[in-house]
């Protein structure tokens, strides 16, 4: 590749930052990244579909439950009675001593009616009853929030595609990896399927098969 189609290339991969950075406004943008970064035109789609998979999920509200001693002794509180309920209904419900195997059990109508007429059941169904009576709801520590803001730090070729970010979360992280990942199976000139390629000056690409032989590049043994 020449200095001068490199040039181009840097220059071609600027004013496609700039154009992410007026469609995309929300998007943070560190010092310096908009003049060190390079994006191939091939990947220039896988790009596109990142900042707008990360645009919907910055609109989606996140709803968690806030964490405070109170709920958490709720929590303990509702898995204890949860137990409790467990165990009563094994211990009285004639159904679990009758059939105590975990397989669904078809149970004839007579015999139904036989079980629900004793008094085992019908204290089953009472002590059930003020079991979950006694459960909390935790709908007042209901909390919503949107994902926390993701600043681009730097989007460029290095052998395959990198993005550096700082902030953002988990699941941005994912959208990146994803995005990396599909960057190296694309051709970077192209957009095609592509494969990582190697020339003798030991100036590495990823590149469609028909790309490759036309610039004198082979695939890469794993």
């Amino acid at each position: 590749m020449t200095i001068e189609q490199l040039k181009k290339d840097f220059e071609q991969s600027s004013k496609f930052i700039q154009d992410l950075s007026l469609d995309y406004s929300w998007v943070e943008w560190g010092e310096g990244s908009m003049s060190i970064s390079h994006v191939p035109k091939g990947w220039e789609k896988i790009i596109r579909n990142l900042f707008g998979a990360i645009n919907q999920y910055s609109k989606t509200e996140i709803h968690y439950l806030e964490d405070t001693w109170g709920k958490r002794f709720k929590f303990w509180w509702n898995d204890k009675t949860w137990e409790a309920a467990k165990f009563v209904s094994k211990v009285l419900n004639p159904t679990q001593r009758l059939y105590p195997s975990d397989k669904p059990q078809i149970i004839r109508p007579e015999m139904r009616q036989k079980i629900e007429a004793t008094s085992w059941w019908k204290w089953e169904k009472r002590i059930q009853k003020i079991l979950y009576k006694m459960r909390f709801n935790f709908r007042k520590y209901e909390r919503t929030r949107f994902p926390k803001s993701v600043t681009i730090e730097q989007i460029k070729q290095k052998f395959s595609l990198y993005i550096y970010t700082s902030g953002g979360d988990d699941i941005i992280q994912g959208m990146i990896r994803l995005a990396e990942y599909q960057a190296s199976k694309t051709c970077e000139i192209t957009g095609n399927a592509g494969v990582f390629c190697v020339n003798e000056g030991g100036w590495y690409r990823t590149l469609s098969k028909a790309k490759a032989k036309e610039l004198g590049f082979t695939p890469v043994k794993n």
